[in-house]
């Protein structure tokens, strides 16, 4: 597991409902790069990596040519487990190129390379329909 991710805290949830259910907690080895929380699936270290859905895509179609790992998803989060929402920061005193960028990537969504993207990365799951700017987070 990567330090300082959202799936950190994700697993840290997981291991205090797990231990309040009497379950055992969950043991979680955190790195400071994701190549090292890999390495550490790869020597059996550690029986699985937590990442955001398009890395764990990403990594489970091209390590090793998609035969070291599997990606396992959940049906009822497509967007993956407490996914948070990613974007691109731009100066507020730059306003034109913040627009500029929402609607190139609105571009990109309308015309399906978003979705081809995706696809080639294994997390075709994924639906992305409006890029918006300045969207609210939690």
């Amino acid at each position: 597991m990567q330090a300082a991710t959202n799936q950190l805290d994700l697993l840290k949830k997981h291991q205090a409902a797990c231990s309040a259910a009497g379950k055992g907690k969950i043991a979680v080895q955190t790195h400071l790069k994701g190549s090292d929380a890999q390495l550490a699936l790869r020597s059996g270290k550690v029986v699985a990596q937590v990442l955001t859905k398009p890395a764990a895509g990403r990594v489970a179609k091209t390590a090793d040519a998609g035969k070291a790992f599997d990606l396992v998803e959940d049906p009822a989060a497509p967007g993956g487990c407490n996914a948070s929402p990613n974007g691109i920061a731009v100066s507020r005193q730059q306003p034109e190129l913040t627009h500029a960028i929402q609607k190139a990537l609105q571009a990109l969504i309308d015309d399906g390379t978003v979705t081809k993207i995706y696809d080639k990365y294994g997390v075709a799951s994924i639906a992305v329909k409006q890029a918006t700017e300045n969207a609210a987070v939690d």
